[in-house]
């Protein structure tokens, strides 16, 4: 029974990190889906600057875009951050000083454009 619970605990910590982070320059895109090595991608894109710094971070389940997506700019200032659902924005979006509110296709935007 101690080696089934010991077995289990040093586990449970690779399943919470299997999930794939690719270079975003690896996955291939058709139109609102992301394949990476000819499937549908789950898992982490990023984009790094020369200097190693990650600049984008984007998440995907199924090759549809999920989760809270990001990018910087090289200064470290937050360029843009937006929630995806099945691919689609929902709830919010920031580019800069301007913000964006989106209810499916329909976005309410505010500041500077």
């Amino acid at each position: 029974m101690n080696r089934l619970i010991l077995l289990l605990l040093i586990n449970i910590p690779l399943f919470a990190i299997s999930q794939d982070t690719i270079q975003k320059s690896d996955y291939l895109r058709k139109g609102d889906f992301v394949y990476y090595n000819d499937h549908l991608f789950t898992g982490t894109a990023i984009k790094k600057a020369e200097s190693g710094q990650i600049v984008a971070e984007e998440h995907f389940t199924n090759g549809l875009a999920n989760g809270i997506w990001k990018e910087w700019y090289i200064s470290g200032e937050k360029k843009f951050e937006g929630a995806f659902v099945n691919g689609k924005m929902k709830g919010f979006g920031f580019n800069g000083t301007k913000m964006e509110v989106c209810s499916g296709s329909l976005c309410l935007k505010t500041g500077n454009s």
